[in-house]
C-alpha cells in the first residue's frame, strides 16, 4: 500500500480563488496535451469566479461610500427644507393685508431667499455628484450581471463537454475520478461564494433605493421652491407698483 501511494503523483496549483489539487493515475507523471487543456479550462473557471468576487467586493465598497454620502445629504436636505420654510413663512406674512414690519419685509424676504438659494445650489451640486456615482455603480452592476452570467454559462458548458472527452481518453495522466471529486468540491465552494456575492450586490440595490428616495424628496422640495419663486416674483411686482403709486420707499 505504501509503495502504491508513492507511485501516485499529486500537484497543488495555487490560485487566489482556491487551491487546485491534481491527482495523477498510478505510475503516470507527465501531463498529456489534453490534460493541460483540461487544467487550463479549469483554471479559467477559477479566474472567472475570482473576477466576479472581486467585482462584487468593489461594487459593495463603492456602494457603502455612496450610502454615507446619501445619509449626509439627507441631513443637509432637512436644513434646506427649513430654509425654504422660512421663505414661505415670510411670504405668507407679507401677503397679509396689514403685516407687521418687525416680522417681515421685502428686504427680509430677499435676504432669506438669497440664503436659501445658496443652500440649494450647494446641495444640488452634491446630489448631482451622488447621482453620477450611483449611476456608475448601477451601470457596472448591470454589466457585471449580464456579462458574467453569459460567460459563466458558456465556460461551464464548454468545460463539461471537454471533461467528458478527457474521461474517454485512457492515455491521460490526470485521474478522472479524483478530478471529478475535486470539481464537485470546487462547485460547492463557488456556490457558497456566489451566495456571498449576492449579499454584497444587495448592498448596491439598497444604495440605489436610498438614492431614489432622496431624489424624490429633492424633487418635491424643488417643486415647492419653484412655486415660491413664482409667488415671490408676484410679491415684488406688487411691492414695486405700490411704491410707485404711494411714493413709499421703505418696507
Amino acid at each position: 500500500m505504501q509503495s502504491l501511494q508513492q507511485e501516485i503523483k499529486k500537484d497543488i496549483i495555487s490560485h487566489p480563488f482556491r487551491n487546485i489539487e491534481v491527482i495523477y493515475e498510478v505510475n503516470k507523471t507527465t501531463l498529456t496535451p489534453q490534460d493541460e487543456e483540461l487544467l487550463s479550462r479549469y483554471i479559467s473557471l477559477h479566474d472567472l469566479e475570482l473576477r466576479m468576487q472581486n467585482t462584487a467586493d468593489n461594487l459593495c465598497r463603492q456602494s457603502l461610500l455612496v450610502n454615507d454620502t446619501l445619509e449626509s445629504l439627507q441631513e443637509e436636505l432637512k436644513i434646506v427644507e427649513a430654509s425654504v420654510d422660512v421663505c414661505i413663512h415670510l411670504a405668507d406674512k407679507l401677503s397679509e393685508e396689514n403685516y407687521v414690519m418687525e416680522e417681515t419685509s421685502m428686504n427680509k424676504l430677499d435676504d432669506a431667499r438669497e440664503d436659501t438659494l445658496q443652500k440649494l445650489n450647494e446641495y444640488n451640486a452634491k446630489i448631482l455628484e451622488a447621482y453620477e456615482a450611483a449611476k456608475a455603480i448601477q451601470d457596472s452592476m448591470n454589466d457585471h450581471n449580464a456579462k458574467n452570467e453569459n460567460t459563466a454559462d458558456a465556460l461551464y458548458s464548454q468545460f463539461s463537454t471537454f471533461s467528458m472527452d478527457h474521461l474517454a481518453n485512457e492515455s491521460n495522466a490526470i485521474n478522472p475520478v479524483a478530478f471529478d471529486t475535486q470539481f464537485d468540491q470546487f462547485r460547492e465552494y463557488a456556490c457558497a461564494r456566489e451566495s456571498q456575492r449576492e449579499d454584497l450586490l444587495h448592498t448596491c440595490d439598497e444604495m440605489m433605493n436610498n438614492y431614489t428616495k432622496l431624489n424624490l424628496q429633492t424633487t418635491t422640495l424643488y417643486n415647492v421652491w419653484n412655486e415660491f419663486t413664482k409667488r415671490n416674483e408676484l410679491l415684488i411686482k406688487i411691492y414695486l407698483l405700490h411704491n410707485k403709486v404711494t411714493g413709499f420707499t421703505e418696507n
